[in-house]
């Protein structure tokens, strides 16, 4: 037993998610990490944890949206970023550059409450505090989630 997620992560060949008393998802580290099975066990497992949407910023309030922060790409307008998926504006709140990574840190700029973190690779032109951005993300990196019991959806 242990409350150290990097520790079970790494160690442990089947890792069991409890919250609160209740046993969230039992798995394999990585099927943990990739399928998480409720918001909980998402910004639980993983370092930054995965980013939460509200789906109605996309036009559906029944949904909440999980993007994992290396799977947010900032939009240039180039179409770098393919197609399908979808997309948040935000203004950058703070860049850490961690040397072989950074990560951006941003809010969103409705009143939902809504707070992302991308990991990026250190390219020239990264955004600054205060810039305001878009990020994209594809539709295969998206995890669907009940927005009222916080449930995996299929």
């Amino acid at each position: 037993v242990t409350h150290d997620q990097v520790e079970a992560m790494t160690m442990g060949t089947r890792v069991a998610v409890i919250n609160q008393g209740r046993l969230e998802q039992v798995g394999a580290p990585q099927e943990v990490y990739d399928r998480p099975a409720s918001v909980f066990v998402a910004q639980f497992i993983g370092t930054p944890p995965m980013n939460i949407i509200p789906g109605g910023l996309l036009g559906d309030g029944s949904v909440r949206l999980g993007v994992r922060p290396e799977h947010l790409r900032l939009d240039t307008g180039d179409g770098a970023t393919g197609a399908g998926g979808g997309r948040v504006q935000a203004t950058v709140r703070q860049v850490e550059h961690l040397g072989h990574e950074v990560l951006v840190l941003a809010h969103g700029n409705g009143d939902d409450g809504l707070a992302l973190t991308a990991r990026l690779p250190p390219e020239p032109g990264l955004p600054g505090a205060g810039d305001v951005v878009e990020f994209a993300f594809a539709d295969r990196h998206v995890h669907r989630f009940d927005a009222a019991s916080g449930e995996r959806l299929p």
